[in-house]
């Protein structure tokens, strides 16, 4: 099972997008912070939002989204493979967009690397 953290290699994932490689930096989990509060109960709720088909976390900038989804992930409780990707306004193009979720897919392992 894949995990999208810094010491993961995703050289070997990455296609050329136009001509330029992505960056795997976007692929990664931010690294946990020494002062995270671990949240017991909002990961259980983020577990339990894995039963559907599509789990869909929204909060205000700043709100804790990436250390709660981070600290999940780290947790251990994920029922699969998980693919992480940050977006910035670059990835506004569809190519790049499903360049980078196919590339994120494949390093987690829950695409095949030719697939």
């Amino acid at each position: 099972m894949g995990r999208p953290f810094a010491d993961q290699d995703f050289r070997s994932t990455l296609p050329d997008f136009l001509g330029g490689p992505l960056l795997a930096t976007k692929m990664m989990a931010p690294p946990a912070s020494a002062w995270l509060v671990t949240r017991p109960r909002l990961l259980d709720l983020v577990t339990e939002g894995t039963q559907g088909p599509l789990t869909l976390l929204a909060a205000p900038a700043g709100a804790g989204k990436t250390m709660l989804l981070g600290s999940w992930i780290r947790s251990g409780r994920h029922p699969g493979p998980v693919a992480w990707f940050s977006l910035d306004a670059d990835d506004n193009d569809r190519g790049r967009f499903w360049a980078y979720v196919l590339a994120g897919l494949r390093a987690s392992g829950a695409v095949p690397p030719d697939g």
